[in-house]
C-alpha cells in the first residue's frame, strides 16, 4: 500500500464533525500514549500489547478494508502476521519493541462522513482523522519499549 499524502488528512476535523463523532472505545484502559511534539505519534509498552484500533464512524458507512504494519526505518517492508485480527470494524496488533508505521485503510460510501481511527479502550484515544470519502486511508507512528 503506497504510503498516502499526509497534506490532505492534515486538516482538522471541522468541529461540527468532532462533536457528532461517536467514540469507538471499549471499556479498557487507554494503552497508547502521544509523543510530545510529535503529530500521530504513540507509545506503548511492549508488556502493554496487544493493542486494538477501531474507527468511531458517526453513520457506519465506512468500514477497514486492510491494515498494515511497516518498520519506521524501512518503509518499503511489510511486516509479516501484523494485525494478528482482522474485521470490518477492528484490528489488533502485537509487536515487539520498535519504531512502527501503522497503515489502515478504508471503504466508504460516497455519502460518508469523516472517521477517526482509534485505539479500542475507554477513552478512544484519536489516532488519525480521515476525511471519507476524498482520503481512503489513515496512518500513525507507533513506538513500543
Amino acid at each position: 500500500m503506497a504510503r498516502k499524502n499526509r497534506s490532505h488528512s492534515r486538516v482538522s476535523p471541522p468541529t461540527q464533525a468532532v462533536a457528532q463523532i461517536q467514540t469507538a472505545g471499549t471499556s479498557g484502559p487507554c494503552k497508547l500514549t502521544p509523543i510530545a511534539g510529535a503529530t500521530h505519534a504513540f507509545q506503548c509498552k511492549a508488556a502493554d500489547m496487544p493493542i486494538s484500533c477501531s474507527l468511531s464512524s458517526p453513520d457506519g458507512k465506512t468500514e477497514f478494508l486492510g491494515a498494515e504494519v511497516r518498520p519506521a526505518g524501512n518503509m518499503g517492508t511489510v511486516l509479516p502476521g501484523q494485525p494478528t485480527a482482522f474485521s470490518a470494524n477492528s484490528f489488533t496488533l502485537n509487536l515487539p519493541a520498535g519504531d512502527y508505521v501503522v497503515i489502515a485503510s478504508v471503504g466508504a460510501l460516497p455519502s460518508a462522513k469523516p472517521v477517526w481511527l482509534t485505539e479500542s479502550c475507554a477513552a478512544a484515544t484519536k489516532l488519525d482523522w480521515i476525511a471519507v470519502p476524498v482520503n481512503t486511508s489513515g496512518e500513525f507512528s507507533l513506538k513500543v519499549v
